[in-house]
């Protein structure tokens, strides 16, 4: 789901890297509310700073859609490689907090079934730029 061809201009590549965000929102906001995805992805930032400073910054913003674009903007900022690095370093954070609180079992159930629906899901909720 990382992947991706080298040679994207980067507000392409930064849309491409956010499409597990999107899914990931998606499935997972309905469940712990926008203000409950956007504290734990707060927090995978801020564990992620030390090596990736550029993620950290600016106060994070209400909505998971606010998020979503200013990371956006975040990954479009930097060279495609750093850019890759980061975000695969984010979400292993976030997935692993997520892990953390509500158990690897009920984790991977949940990925998979968010993975295998992709953003449309039909339990999903809208999150739109």
């Amino acid at each position: 789901m990382l992947a991706m061809p080298d040679d994207l201009p980067p507000a392409a590549r930064s849309a491409q890297m956010l499409a597990p965000w999107r899914t990931l929102a998606t499935h997972f906001s309905p469940l712990v509310g926008e203000t409950g995805f956007g504290a734990l992805f707060g927090r995978a930032s801020r564990l992620c700073g030390p090596e990736h400073a550029w993620l950290g910054g600016a106060a994070a913003p209400s909505s998971v859609a606010g998020l979503l674009t200013t990371l956006e903007e975040k990954l479009a900022s930097v060279d495609a490689a750093q850019a890759a690095r980061g975000n695969a370093a984010l979400l292993t954070a976030y997935i692993t907090l997520l892990s953390a609180m509500i158990g690897e079992a009920l984790t991977t159930r949940l990925l998979d079934s968010a993975w295998a629906a992709g953003p449309s899901g039909k339990h999903a909720g809208s999150i739109n730029k």
